[in-house]
């Protein structure tokens, strides 16, 4: 089964390959893998039929370019299973992260629904926030940020984003991100913590950009951020 889904993989590929998003996507996506230049809405229709033929399968085949490995985090999240083996499934998958758009791909796309598997999740994503590398602690952000953004959740994320190393660029980016979802959903909450947090002054900045450009903040508060912003510095 390994090597007829790995053929039927690359046949798709080569057949939906698009020279021109190729060209797009390896200016936009920082990655050493290769690029076919297959648009994501066909990617996840792919993902879908995969993993209603063949369950979680295609996730012991090789994935060498930016497509397979995206293949891979949709099927992840489409396959029906008990949130156990897919978190087993997840560690698994980890390793292939080396850009933000697999990353992202992946933890939007990982179906999370009750209190209990939020705190499954949370638990999983633990040791991640001290990974050496750099998609680990991206991906406990960004699952964080679009699973883990509720009332019980809220200050754990904040003390994660605090203490894990924003150093490189798409782990600041993804904790600035992270901060703004939190202050569209907990305005108050967060306000507070961005008034006595420790974190990264570049973070801080970047999270504060990203509130002043949401179109979910009123203009009283975008000039709230900006004098922050400017204080900052």
């Amino acid at each position: 089964m390994k090597e007829a889904l790995e053929a039927e993989v690359q046949q798709f590929l080569t057949q939906e390959a698009e020279p021109s998003f190729r060209l797009f996507q390896q200016k936009l996506i920082p990655t050493g893998s290769p690029i076919y230049g297959v648009r994501m809405v066909k990617l996840r229709k792919k993902a879908k039929e995969m993993a209603k033929e063949t369950g979680s399968a295609y996730l012991a085949c090789q994935m060498d370019s930016l497509e397979e490995k995206l293949l891979g985090a949709l099927v992840l999240g489409e396959g029906k299973m008990e949130l156990e083996k897919r978190l087993m499934l997840l560690e698994a998958f980890l390793p292939k992260l080396d850009n933000w758009a697999i990353c992202d791909g992946l933890c939007s796309h990982f179906p999370v629904k009750t209190e209990e598997e939020r705190e499954a999740l949370w638990q999983f994503l633990t040791p991640y926030w001290s990974s050496g590398a750099e998609y680990d602690r991206r991906a406990a952000a960004v699952f964080s940020l679009s699973k883990l953004m509720t009332p019980s959740f809220l200050p754990r994320v904040l003390a994660a984003y605090e203490r894990t190393d924003v150093t490189p660029y798409y782990v600041s980016m993804a904790v600035a991100w992270g901060i703004s979802v939190a202050y569209v959903h907990f305005p108050k909450e967060t306000e507070a913590w961005l008034m006595e947090t420790t974190l990264e002054t570049e973070t801080y900045r970047r999270a504060l950009q990203k509130i002043i450009e949401s179109n979910r903040v009123d203009s009283e508060t975008k000039e709230r951020m900006r004098k922050k912003k400017r204080e900052a510095r």
